[in-house]
């Protein structure tokens, strides 16, 4: 399943009404059912913007019986904050990835896992300074402009109307004979006959200029006298005060000419909106190349998501072909976009190395509907693979109503033509209280005649600060409540289980302790649970890392200390202990990644490493390198087992929006598209285009 996009409110019938059309639709086989436990190690990250901010998510999968489900069973992830792979395989009916967080900064990540049928969401927090951060609503910010020729050229990421255009934001509008806004710095710029409108006021002038980020801008009027004057304005109430003497020529000097002559890349239309850092939409929009005035494609709609890396591009559509898994493309085609209303129609080609691959391969077809709700609010509606009997429908929403946050999620899919149908649905509702910030999470879902469900409140205060001692304590108390009810059989009756549980989460923040020109960051967490059967859990974790600069590279040795007990055990568990070294830099040409890690119980080792060169030939007009090698590895040994290490070396060249990769895998066993996991084949070409 892609990426989903978001529904609204008014939808809940029609979503209802369309689930059970594809339950009837559809005809439900026999498959495995998997459980997942999930565990993440740590579940909270002081977020450092200097580091690669990190934890690893543990997967164990079960089938029915409660064994490990079978080697290589595909378990899929998404996340809302950070990054991490998309598939992995399981080994021992277990998978772990890691979850990194390098510069979106701290806020809370929603991991959603899939193995089969099952699906669990686990919740990562990457906290800053002050400790957890409270949910706080922001309004979604929305501009128009408007005119008979409206250019954004997709390479500056600037709107330029040369003649008589309209900017149109929340609380005032802006008329004059040139406009010119620059996305990237919230720049608006407008010269010639200009007239400013807010509310029932109206101020004319020859040009403004005004910044959308610092509420500031400055007007360059005319008095009766014919004479210049300069004159700042808030966004507040457009209050107009001159501007000193000494800084008129700044002013003067900051109000640039129209560039009208395209650059590179142009998208013309009669009208475009734009929600900052979101999206772009533009109406009966037509396409340029080159700086050409030819006109090579016309459409009703079009849409940029600005979150994505081909943001600079005129498609986010991809096409990656591979020696062996052939041609895998996804394109959007947008019959809708306005203020509330995105549709489109995604027409895909998937192969078994694609990431929607989901046990069918070949031609598919998909619906995406996204919604804006208000100003706070957004929903989208997915109805995957129509074409496929894997087809499903997932509802996604999110909106805030002042101060409560509220998400709500309703699925019907499958994963596979083998297997049945799951029907599940979530519901999380936060909500602060002065400083402090209170959570409900919900989840329900169905299969083959199981429910399971789980509800947990939980309660957020404010970081309690120790005295003089610059550390702080954050404590999270909770109570939560979980139910499995199995079908009846032929032979057994229904069978239902309930736990009611509580439990206490406490961080220990510390400041870094600067040390031989680096710094000590030590962490200490601890979680008590306790359930109905009377079972009291103990979870502690403790690390200290050390940070140091190494010439030009972030250095970082750690050490973790976990331990896990419980009064049911029959056994002591010993204690967990582990080092690990991670070893960062990047620069314009080159990119190296590295890390390490040796338990200290079992003696066991990991290692990794990732470098990418760009040579220094054949450069572009912008000075770029086109060619690039990259080595990646990895080694890991277990205690009374040989070493299993595997390399892979990939040479890629640039061609604008190509890409030509060849891959090379001495043990053939590297995760590769067109090499795969652990086929042998130990050579792979591949020719990818990003955007169209």
């Amino acid at each position: 399943m892609s990426t989903h996009i978001r529904c609204p409110l008014s939808l809940p019938s029609f979503c209802i009404l369309v689930i059970l059309s594809l339950a009837c639709w559809a005809t439900p086989t026999l498959s495995a059912q998997f459980t997942l436990q999930v565990s993440a190690d740590p579940p909270r990250v002081a977020y450092d913007q200097t580091q690669v901010n990190r934890t690893t998510i543990r997967v164990f999968v079960r089938d029915t019986q409660g064994r490990p489900a079978a080697d290589l069973t595909q378990v899929f992830f998404r996340t809302t904050l950070g990054t991490l792979p998309q598939q992995a395989n399981t080994q021992g009916g277990q998978v772990s990835i890691q979850l990194e967080n390098f510069q979106q900064g701290p806020g809370t990540a929603m991991v959603t896992i899939q193995a089969g049928d099952a699906q669990q969401i686990t919740q990562i927090e990457f906290y800053g300074p002050g400790g957890p951060t409270l949910a706080t609503a922001q309004k979604r910010l929305c501009f128009h402009i408007r005119s008979k020729q409206v250019y954004y050229s997709t390479q500056q990421k600037v709107f330029d109307v040369p003649a008589d255009g309209e900017f149109i934001a929340s609380g005032f509008s802006v008329k004059a004979g040139a406009l010119q806004f620059s996305l990237s710095q919230q720049l608006l710029i407008a010269q010639r006959n200009v007239v400013v409108t807010v509310g029932k006021r109206t101020i004319l002038a020859e040009s403004f200029r005004y910044d959308i980020s610092a509420h500031k801008g400055v007007f360059l009027v005319m008095d009766e006298q014919m004479q210049m004057h300069y004159q700042t304005v808030d966004e507040l109430q457009f209050k107009l005060v001159d501007v000193p003497d000494g800084e008129r020529l700044t002013y003067k000097d900051s109000f640039a000419r129209m560039q009208t002559t395209p650059t590179r890349y142009w998208i013309i239309s009669k009208e475009a909106v734009i929600y900052p850092g979101q999206q772009l939409h533009f109406y009966r929009p037509r396409f340029y190349l080159n700086g050409s005035n030819f006109c090579f494609m016309r459409m009703p709609y079009h849409v940029i998501f600005l979150n994505e890396p081909s943001d600079n591009m005129f498609f986010s559509g991809t096409i990656s072909l591979t020696s062996d898994g052939g041609i895998d493309a996804d394109f959007p085609i947008y019959y809708a976009a306005n203020d509330i209303h995105i549709g489109s129609i995604h027409l895909r080609r998937v192969t078994p190395g694609s990431a929607l691959y989901r046990g069918t391969t070949g031609f598919q077809v998909g619906i995406e509907e996204e919604f804006h709700m208000g100003m706070t609010g957004d929903g989208s509606l997915y109805l995957d693979d129509l074409t496929r009997g894997t087809r499903s429908i997932t509802w996604d929403e999110n909106q805030a109503f002042g101060r409560v946050h509220t998400s709500f999620g309703a699925s019907y899919t499958r994963y596979d033509d083998e297997s049945p149908y799951t029907t599940s649905s979530y519901l999380n509702v936060s909500r602060p209280f002065g400083q402090f910030n209170t959570s409900l999470s919900t989840n329900w879902s169905m299969y083959e005649g199981t429910n399971t469900g789980l509800a947990e409140i939980s309660l957020n205060p404010p970081l309690i600060k120790l005295g003089r001692t610059r550390l702080g304590l954050s404590v999270n108390p909770y109570v939560g409540w979980q139910i499995q009810q199995s079908a009846a059989t032929d032979t057994t009756p229904v069978a239902s289980t309930t736990n009611l549980y509580q439990g206490l989460r406490n961080s220990l923040i510390f400041p870094s302790y600067p040390f031989l020109k680096g710094a000590f960051a030590p962490s200490v967490n601890d979680e008590v649970a306790h359930t109905q059967t009377g079972a009291f859990t103990n979870y502690f974790d403790a690390g200290l890392r050390y940070q140091h600069m190494i010439g030009k590279f972030n250095a970082s040795l750690g050490y973790t200390f976990d331990l896990q007990n419980s009064t049911h055990d029959t056994v002591s568990q010993a204690p967990t202990q582990s080092l690990s070294f991670d070893l960062f830099g990047n620069r314009p040409n080159w990119q190296f990644y590295s890390n390490s890690s040796y338990n200290l119980n079992t003696k066991a080792s990991y290692s990794s490493a990732n470098l990418r060169y760009f040579l220094p030939w054949n450069q572009g007009k912008d000075h770029r390198r086109k060619w690039y090698v990259e080595y990646s590895g990895s080694a890991s040994l277990l205690a009374q087992t040989p070493l299993i290490a595997d390399h892979l070396i990939t040479m890629g060249r640039s061609m604008g929006t190509y890409s030509m990769l060849v891959h090379y895998s001495p043990s053939g066993n590297s995760a590769v598209t067109g090499i795969g996991t652990g086929t042998g084949v130990h050579w792979s070409v591949e020719l990818v285009r990003t955007t169209w």
